[in-house]
């Protein structure tokens, strides 16, 4: 029975059936940086598929970063609260937390910088995580959001567009981008 078992797990472990495709052998997937699980993070390919989801299913996406970032581009339907590197953001993301329920999916970025040198991605988890908040990720933009998801054609928007000015066809998210 025992060898059975492990001959079964052996074939689905090989095979990549019953990991997430990102997961499997032979996928890439960037390492992940340090101070962060695999778990905490999510690429800009897997928050695309994510966006196409049902709205139960699909993430609030959180722009943490700086008002002119925002303005400049920002991802089709993130909302944003303010910079976290700054008291106001951390006071207005907390007050946003506050009014969801805890287990709403939630992914935050900037994209100010490279992630490595971001002041606003890790104050922002860090106070989600501390409202109740347990469906937390972080968006993987190793070199900014230029780079990493505008550049690449991701759906993104800049204040004073329509939402279908770019990328038409994805569902936007929970609530209007207003600020």
């Amino acid at each position: 029975m025992r060898v059975r078992f492990s001959a079964a797990i052996l074939l689905l472990v090989g095979t990549g059936m019953g990991i997430p495709s990102s997961h499997a052998a032979g996928a890439k997937r960037a390492a992940v940086p340090a101070g962060w699980s695999p778990s905490q993070l999510i690429t800009p390919a897997e928050l695309v598929k994510e966006m196409t989801r049902s709205r139960p299913h699909r993430p609030v996406i959180i722009c943490v970063g700086f008002m002119a970032l925002y303005r400049g581009a920002h991802i089709r339907g993130a909302l944003y609260e303010g910079a976290a590197s700054e008291p106001s953001g951390v006071t207005r993301l907390r007050a946003w937390a506050r009014s969801l329920p805890k287990a709403t999916p939630v992914v935050i970025y900037c994209g100010c910088c490279p992630f490595s040198e971001c002041p606003n991605v890790r104050p922002a988890f860090a106070v989600l995580r501390n409202e109740g908040m347990t469906h937390v990720r972080v968006l993987y933009l190793e070199r900014g959001l230029t780079k990493d998801w505008v550049e690449k054609g991701y759906p993104s928007r800049r204040e004073g567009t329509s939402p279908t000015d770019t990328q038409p066809g994805l569902p936007l998210s929970t609530r209007p981008s207003t600020r």
